[in-house]
C-alpha cells in the first residue's frame, strides 16, 4: 500500500472512530432520559394539571404558503407550521441527575397527544415533515409539524377574472378537540405576535395580508360542559398580473408582479 493510500485509510479510520464516539456519547447522554420517558408515559392516558384544573394546550399556526385556490369548489390549500404544546408533570426530570440534559426528541407514538381536529377540512390533512416531539425537563411537550391543509371557504368574492387588481378573500381554519370539553382540555388563545406573516413564501401566487385568531366557547344541546375551538382567519389576495398584448388584442405574455 502506497503512502497516499495509507494516509487516506488512516484519515477514514479516524473519521469513523470520531463519529462512533460522538454517536455513543450522544446515546449515553440522551438515552437514559428517553428510556425514562417511554416508561413514564402512557399514550392512552391524558395528563392532568396538578392544580386540578383542565389541561392547557397552546396552539398556533404559521402559514408558509397558499398553495392553491379553487373558487368553484370553495377550497383553499395551505402549508402551515403548527406549534402545539402542553405540560405533563409526570415527564419532568432534574437535569443535574441526567448529565444536565434539558430536552430530548422522541417519537409522538410514545406520548399522549391532544386530539386536535380541523373541523372545516375539505380533505385529510397531510404531515409534510417526519413526526417528532420535543420534551423538556419541566415536562413540556411540543409538536412542530409542517402540515398541508385543505379547508372549505366562501370564495364568492374571488373572481376568476385574472385582470382585476384586487381579488381578496378571508378564510378560516377552525380547530379544536374532537372529544374533550373545556372542563378537561382548554385551548390557550394565541398572541397576535405569534401569527405574523414573516415566514410566508414571497414566491407564492397569492399575497398573505393578515392572520388573526379567535377563541370560541359554545355548548351542545346534549351536554352541560362547554366546548372550545380556535378560528384562525387569514386574508389573502391574488397578486397583480402584468400582461403584454399584441396589436390585435391577443395576450402575448403574462407575468405575476410580486409585492
Amino acid at each position: 500500500m502506497g503512502m497516499v493510500a495509507k494516509n487516506r485509510f488512516y484519515a477514514a479510520f479516524v473519521l469513523v472512530a470520531i463519529l462512533s464516539v460522538q454517536e455513543t456519547s450522544a446515546s449515553s447522554r440522551f438515552g437514559p432520559v428517553i428510556s425514562r420517558l417511554r416508561k413514564k408515559s402512557d399514550p392512552d392516558v391524558m395528563p392532568f394539571a396538578k392544580e386540578g384544573g383542565p389541561l392547557e394546550v397552546s396552539l398556533t399556526l404559521n402559514i408558509i404558503n397558499i398553495a392553491s385556490v379553487n373558487p368553484k369548489r370553495g377550497e383553499v390549500e395551505v402549508l402551515v407550521w403548527q406549534a402545539m404544546s402542553w405540560r405533563n408533570p409526570d415527564l419532568a426530570w432534574w437535569p443535574p441527575d441526567h448529565m444536565n440534559v434539558t430536552s430530548v426528541r422522541i417519537h409522538p407514538k410514545y406520548l399522549w397527544t391532544p386530539d386536535i381536529t380541523i373541523f372545516n377540512n375539505a380533505r385529510a390533512t397531510e404531515e409534510v415533515t417526519p413526526p417528532i416531539a420535543s420534551v423538556d425537563s419541566y415536562g413540556t411537550v411540543t409538536l412542530l409539524p409542517s402540515l398541508r391543509i385543505r379547508v372549505l371557504c366562501d370564495l364568492s368574492d374571488m373572481t376568476l377574472n385574472r385582470l382585476l387588481d384586487e381579488q381578496m378573500a378571508v378564510c378560516e381554519i377552525r380547530m379544536g378537540s374532537w372529544t374533550y370539553g373545556a372542563d378537561i382540555l382548554t385551548l390557550v388563545e394565541p398572541q397576535s405576535e405569534n401569527l405574523g406573516t414573516s415566514s410566508y413564501s414571497q414566491g407564492s401566487e397569492f399575497n398573505l395580508l393578515d392572520v388573526r385568531a379567535k377563541k370560541n366557547v359554545f355548548y351542545y344541546p346534549c351536554c352541560d360542559e362547554p366546548y372550545e375551538d380556535l378560528k384562525f382567519f387569514f386574508t389573502f389576495s391574488r397578486k397583480r398580473q402584468v400582461n403584454t398584448w399584441s396589436a390585435d388584442g391577443g395576450l402575448l405574455h403574462e407575468k405575476i408582479r410580486y409585492g
